[in-house]
């Protein structure tokens, strides 16, 4: 994906509280992207991330009573790009998050599109 615009990015969506949802979906849409989701739960995201043709995936790390680590191994193991969005701090975190850029709660549209963009070089 490197050098290219958030215009036209198919984006996998997942994210348990509908309000923050929805805000980061008209984020995506706004910047151009196409949004697969929003989805809430890992029994919803976890088919998306195998199937969907994805060009990068914003998470929150913790859906519900799930963790949205199943998600991440998927989009690395098919090498989507993907930030995390949560309230946790770095060291709170599985491994398996460790290298990603976090959006932390709570943000803002400019946090979002630093984040599209820091997929998109």
């Amino acid at each position: 994906m490197s050098g290219r615009r958030p215009n036209g990015l198919r984006v996998l969506l997942v994210e348990d509280q509908l309000l923050v949802a929805r805000d980061i979906e008209a984020m995506l849409l706004e910047l151009g992207c196409l949004v697969v989701g929003p989805v809430g739960r890992l029994s919803q995201a976890l088919p998306l991330a195998m199937t969907e043709p994805l060009d990068a995936a914003i998470l929150d790390v913790n859906l519900d009573d799930d963790s949205a680590a199943p998600v991440a191994a998927e989009l690395a193991r098919r090498r989507v790009p993907f930030v995390l969005v949560t309230g946790y701090i770095r060291p709170a975190l599985s491994p398996i998050f460790a290298d990603r850029v976090i959006v932390e709660k709570p943000f803002t549209g400019k946090d979002i599109e630093t984040a599209i963009w820091a997929m998109c070089s």
